[in-house]
Formats: C-alpha cells, structure tokens, sequence
C-alpha cells in the first residue's frame, strides 16, 4: 500500500517517468493488490485463529481491514469522478473522502503492525532491540509516507472551500 502511495507521489522514483493517467493506473492496481492482500490475510486470520481481536494488534487490524474496504470502494468512487458527477456527487468529495480514509487505513495498519512487533514471539525470535527498531522505522516511514497524502488532502480542502 505504501508503494500505492508513491506512485502517485511527484518525488517517488519508480514512477517519476510516468505521467497523471499512467501513475492512477499503477496507483489503483497497487492499491487493489494490497487491499486484496490485506483482506485475505485477514480472513485468514479470522478463520484459523479460535479467539480474534482480543489483542490492541487484532483491534487495530480490524479497524485497518474495514478502513481498507471503506478505501477501496471510495476508491472506485474517486476513479469515477465524471460519471458519478452527474448524480450531484462533486468530484472533490469522492477524493477528499478517498484520501482520508486511505490515510486512516495505512496509518491503522501500522500501529497494528507495530503492536505485532511488540509481541513475546517476535521479540524472542529478533531480540527486544531489534523489535524497538522495527516499531521505530515502520514508524518514520509511516509518516514520510503520509506527507503527500495529506498536503493533497489539505489542497484539496482549500480549493473545495474557495
């Protein structure tokens, strides 16, 4: 889902050759990958696990999954801006509502992450240090991620208000 993120991003290397149609296209089949990843991996969990969401990283995982669903379909509903603008739905607001909930959802399933790393098991297999420094970069990079998102969604706000 970072990589999503990214592609859209106009200092990300990988996608600074591409122009606006073909960084949308990388970005929703990056997205949809994740999303489908995420899902079936949650799934997963939910089925083969006796006991879901007892953890603060099963309750955050939770809340991802569902923010990512919520994404996802608002997803298709920003990919779609001309056609849902004839039923009244301005255009901004379908972006505005897809930015904020990717934001949420990547930065939920962060903190899920990060409560996975703080877990006995992983600590024990990587070492307590080692586990401090996975919660520590997932954590700067959670942030670096969400730059360009947010300066969008803030852009995006001012010239849906002018």
């Amino acid at each position: 889902m970072g990589q999503s993120f990214l592609g859209l991003a106009p200092y990300n290397s990988w996608s600074i050759e591409l122009n606006t149609v073909e960084k949308r296209r990388g970005h929703w089949i990056l997205a949809l990958l994740g999303s489908i990843l995420i899902m079936a991996g949650s799934f997963y969990a939910m089925v083969f696990k006796t006991l879901n969401f007892n953890t603060m990283h099963g309750k955050y995982g939770l809340v991802a999954l569902v923010f990512t669903v919520v994404n996802l379909v608002t997803g298709v509903a920003a990919l779609y801006t001309v056609p849902l603008k004839k039923i009244c739905i301005p255009p901004s607001l379908s972006k505005i509502t897809h930015l904020v909930f990717g934001v949420v959802a990547f930065v939920t399933s962060a903190i899920s992450l990060c409560y996975s790393y703080d877990k006995n098991a992983f600590k024990n297999w990587i070492g307590a240090d080692a586990a401090l420094g996975c919660i520590i970069l997932t954590g700067i990079f959670t942030g670096l991620l969400c730059i360009n998102p947010l300066y969008t969604t803030y852009k995006r706000f001012v010239t849906a208000f002018k």
